[in-house]
């Protein structure tokens, strides 16, 4: 039996299989359509990372701007941000290059007044990458005002508890990875086994993706795992404890 009070990870579990009959209202019309006034700031958002980015990348070419993840999706938390992708190319940029440079842009974007919809409410996060990654089932092109793939509409295969246990498993086997690397007789890690640590959290967001990648996205077990343990802060948790171990050995060195 769950003990379901004060227990925050069930209530993350309940948070991340809830379920709307519609999409995001303040997005789109009730006809599944982007809303006028959210699309022109999209672009306007979408225009002015392209001229950010043409400062290091001059022949930078847009190929869509599109929304996905839990803004396009029938489950989404009420207050979910919008997920702007930019999907563009560098004829002289070699695709890697191009991705670092987008990713060392993220942060002005992060801060810049120019990504709040002051209307609803809503923070703009966004992804430049030079291919689609559609993480969840509704990927939406703004630059071309349609659904590139729908967002489907079902039942769950399991329950809130089948959730909730799966991913208290999950957190068990990450601490037993850790509790498992090699320390020396201080208890301190080696560099060998930081970076072990840091394949390790580089490895989740893959399997994860590895799982979106068929057809039921978001309606996956382990889709939703990964969705509790990012909201439940195992991520940053992990982040923080390999930046921690990493500084030490510096310090020392």
């Amino acid at each position: 039996m769950v003990n379901k009070e004060n227990n925050k990870l069930y209530e993350i579990a309940q948070i991340c299989m809830n379920g709307y009959d519609y999409l995001e209202p303040l997005v789109f019309d009730e006809k599944e359509k982007l809303r006028d006034e959210v699309r022109e700031k999209l672009i306007e958002v979408g225009n002015l990372i392209e001229h950010k980015l043409r400062h290091v990348a001059p022949d930078l070419i847009i190929d869509d701007v599109v929304l996905q993840g839990e803004i396009t999706s029938y489950i989404r938390e009420e207050k979910c941000d919008i997920a702007l992708q930019l999907i563009c190319h560098s004829p002289s940029t070699p695709d890697v290059n191009l991705d670092a440079i987008m990713n060392a842009t993220i942060g002005y974007f992060y801060n810049s007044k120019n990504l709040h919809l002051h209307f609803q409410d809503k923070e703009i996060a966004y992804l430049a990458i030079s291919k689609l990654i559609g993480t969840y089932s509704g990927v939406y092109s703004v630059k071309n005002n349609k659904w590139i793939s729908k967002p489907i509409k079902k039942a769950f295969t399991f329950s809130t508890d089948d959730l909730y246990e799966m991913s208290k498993q999950r957190m068990l086997s990450h601490e037993d990875f850790i509790n498992t690397i090699p320390r020396n007789e201080k208890g301190e890690l080696s560099l060998e086994s930081c970076k072990k640590i840091n394949h390790f959290i580089k490895d989740m967001p893959k399997y994860f993706m590895n799982k979106a990648a068929n057809g039921n996205k978001e309606y996956e077990m382990e889709f939703q795992i990964f969705r509790v343990l990012k909201k439940r802060g195992e991520m940053r948790n992990l982040r923080k404890f390999y930046t921690t171990s990493v500084k030490k050995i510096v310090s020392v060195v």
